[in-house]
């Protein structure tokens, strides 16, 4: 069942969030991970959710996920990112998108 990666960031350093964005496509691909949504205009359209930037991924699994999220490709990238922003990440599983 496929794995979907919704994170809300607050960039608080937008230079190092900007290396951190340009390494993580290359170690998303190495583990299937695929962007439906980046940062793009978005709507609260009910709640009082109040997020800054949505990034939204699909796994082909939560293995997948996790395999990325605990690997050592990804480590220091994790590192840049902790550094240059807040994050809050949700993983649920769902339907594969057609």
């Amino acid at each position: 069942m496929a794995a979907y990666l919704i994170v809300d960031i607050d960039i608080t350093d937008g230079d190092l969030f900007k290396t951190y964005m340009e390494g993580v496509p290359e170690v998303l691909a190495r583990f299937g991970g695929k962007y439906l949504a980046r940062g793009g205009d978005f709507k609260v359209v009910e709640g009082d959710w109040n997020p800054r930037r949505i990034t939204v991924i699909e796994f082909a699994s939560s293995e997948k996920f996790q395999a990325f999220y605990d690997s050592s490709d990804y480590a220091d990238l994790m590192a840049l990112r902790k550094k240059a922003s807040d994050s809050r990440w949700v993983v649920v599983e769902g339907v594969a998108a057609s």
